[in-house]
This record gives C-alpha cells, structure tokens and sequence, in this order.
C-alpha cells in the first residue's frame, strides 16, 4: 500500500474545497434568485342526483374562468368557483343536446387546469344512479 505525500493531500483538500464552494456559490445564487412557484390547484368536480331526472354539480377549488365540459363538448357560459349546478336534460334542451343514453363525461377547465372527469348515466334509473354515484365517490378513477 502506497502513501501520499503530506503536501499532496493538503492540496487535493484544498482544491476540493474550492470546489465544493464555488459550486455552492453557483447554484446559491440560481436558486436564490428564482422565485418560488405556487402549483395550481385543480379544481375538483363532485356529482349527485337532483330530483327524478337530472344531475347536480359542484366543483370546489380552481381559479376562474371555468369552462364546463360535456362529452368533449364545451359550454357556452364561464363560471367561477366555487360552482353549484344542475344538469337537466327535461328542463334544459342544451343539456338534452350534448347528452346521450348510456355514459356522459363532464369535467371543468379552470384556468388551464382540469378536475376530474366524472361520469353520469342516462336516463336515471336505479342502476345508472349507483354508476353515477360509484364515478363520483372514486373521483372518475373508475368508470363503471
């Protein structure tokens, strides 16, 4: 086993040492200069059962302007959370328009972010309302 020299050690110290300072000096300086970024906050869409025929929905979090989406189809008008609407496709004929039998899709666009796409099902029954419920419970994870 070989052994270095005193002075090379000393030396190879030093140099990492200034190193790892001007390294540190670099990479302080990008950092303390940039801001922190605040993440947005995804809006979250919630399904429920309104009356016998249609669909409540409330979406909490996000920044507006809003932009509700059904079946990939946007709507017309631009909400601000927090949202609390009915969907009703006997009272409201653009409900009827972008909604079919079967499985529906709604979710927001908040500012650039999406919430979750939920799922609903027409025309209520008791099995579509549990679909409905079941998609909204798990947040859309499971579309049923």
């Amino acid at each position: 086993m070989s052994r270095i020299p005193q002075s090379l050690r000393r030396r190879a110290t030093g140099i990492t040492c200034a190193l790892a300072l001007g390294a540190s000096a670099l990479t302080g300086g990008a950092v303390l200069g940039v801001g922190t970024a605040a993440a947005a906050t995804p809006p979250v869409l919630t399904i429920t059962l309104k009356g016998s025929t249609g669909w409540g929905e409330s979406v909490t979090g996000g920044t507006g302007p809003c932009k509700e989406f059904v079946n990939g189809t946007p709507g017309t008008l631009s909400y601000t959370p927090p949202i609390s609407e009915t969907i009703d496709p006997t009272l409201n004929l653009v409900d009827k328009a972008r909604m079919k039998p079967g499985m529906n899709t709604v979710y927001f666009e908040c500012s650039g972010t999406k919430s979750n796409t939920a799922f609903f099902y027409a025309d209520r029954s008791p099995l579509n309302d549990m679909r409905t419920q079941f998609s909204s419970a798990t947040n859309g994870m499971f579309g049923s």
